[in-house]
């Protein structure tokens, strides 16, 4: 598991979710799900560099970045394995709007992001909550520790 930086761009009262498609692995099944956009660090590269890039890879355009509203960290209990990943609050730059961005041929990642949808801060699912009360102004920020 690696460390991993995500955004949670915000509108008019709505958050900005992108829908993944991962191919099946030797680890694993494939998968698809709504997710905030975002993904691990490239070596060297800084949380906030990576939560940069990936909403300019995964949606198409460039974000400016906020506070951290988010630090989750993963615990493996057997090896001790540790990953980070934070949450950024990110805005729309004036004259931008994400889309869904075209294929980079040699890019592994490349057409993963099939679709976008804004959701209503109001409809965000259970496990997104924390933003939710962030938004709403009942919670300052969030942290969450797992055991796996």
């Amino acid at each position: 598991m690696s460390d991993r930086a995500h955004v949670a761009v915000l509108h008019a009262g709505c958050v900005l979710q992108e829908y993944s498609v991962y191919a099946a692995t030797p680890r694993g099944p494939g998968f698809a799900r709504w997710s905030l956009p975002g993904g691990g660090l490239l070596p060297g590269e800084s949380f906030a560099a990576a939560a940069a890039r990936e909403a300019r890879e995964e949606i198409g355009w460039d974000v400016v970045l906020g506070s951290v509203l988010a630090v989750t960290e993963f615990v493996a209990v057997r090896t001790g394995e540790r990953s980070i990943h934070l949450v950024f609050n990110a805005q729309l730059k004036p004259g931008e709007w994400p889309h869904v961005p075209e294929d980079q041929p040699g890019d592994p990642d490349s057409g993963r992001v099939t679709d976008l949808r804004w959701l209503a801060v109001a409809e965000l699912p259970d496990h997104l909550a924390w933003l939710r009360d962030i938004v709403q102004g009942r919670l300052a920020s969030h942290y969450e520790l797992h055991r796996y």
